[in-house]
């Protein structure tokens, strides 16, 4: 086998081909800036589609959608995935599908599988007011499961509780002298907080170092207080704190 590729090697410039590309049939492999593949089926070294600086696409006909992937990230405009099966009857259709078809073993606790992940690793820094999110979605969100929220159950026993970025419901369950949740400053607009109150006899307050929280009155103020067994939701609006119970 060796022999017949170093005969072919040396034949090879006298075979016709060029260096920069090789037909086979119907399929050319360029050289040098990549592989393309399109309906027609070829492989070539143009732009519009397949292998090119990096890129990796994938259309049925040219001029029509197109998925590729390169360097820089993943596209689809091809909206022609079926989400249910054919036995379910509804018609249906998708760019992008993930089917989730194993778990993390039920012997970790903390384990977590999905279909779909994304992880915002950016950090917001340098009064840097531009916005990252882990998903954005540019229309309506239909869910036809449960949803679920980041809880964490506090104790303001010892110190403050600074609300943390990745904090969505808090629960306060046992609380010391006169320690509080304190909101931040400056948040995304439309940051959602829901703060609960899990003790039968004691209240406690939500305060701000300014005064941009407002009440259900409509008051500004530095601080409110969440009484016994009672509840407050907090949205930012780019300005102000606005408790909305």
């Amino acid at each position: 086998m060796r022999y017949i590729i170093i005969i072919l090697i040396v034949l090879f410039p006298f075979l016709g081909f060029s260096q920069d590309k090789i037909p086979v049939k119907q399929l050319g492999i360029s050289a040098g800036s990549g592989i393309n593949i399109n309906g027609s089926g070829v492989i070539s070294n143009t732009h519009d589609d397949g292998i090119y600086n990096k890129r990796i696409s994938v259309r049925g006909v040219f001029g029509q959608p197109v998925s590729y992937m390169d360097s820089i990230g993943i596209f689809s405009n091809g909206s022609g995935l079926e989400i249910f099966p054919a036995t379910s009857g509804i018609p249906s259709n998708a760019s992008v599908l993930g089917l989730l078809t194993k778990t993390v073993p039920s012997t970790f606790y903390d384990g977590v599988s999905a279909a779909i992940a994304g992880i915002d690793q950016t950090t917001n820094s340098g009064g840097n007011r531009s916005e990252s999110y882990a998903g954005y979605f540019g229309g309506d969100i239909k869910v036809t499961g449960a949803h679920y929220v980041n809880t964490t159950a506090i104790n303001l026993d010892g110190s403050n509780y600074t609300l943390k970025d990745d904090d969505y419901f808090i629960r306060v369950r046992y609380k010391t002298n006169s320690y509080y949740i304190q909101l931040p400053t400056t948040a995304q607009i439309g940051r959602m907080i829901i703060i609960k109150n899990d003790m039968t006899a004691t209240d406690f307050s939500v305060r701000c170092n300014s005064a941009i929280i407002i009440d259900k009155s409509g008051y500004h103020k530095t601080s409110t207080i969440i009484g016994n067994g009672g509840s407050a939701i907090f949205i930012y609006d780019g300005s102000f704190w606005n408790q909305i119970s």
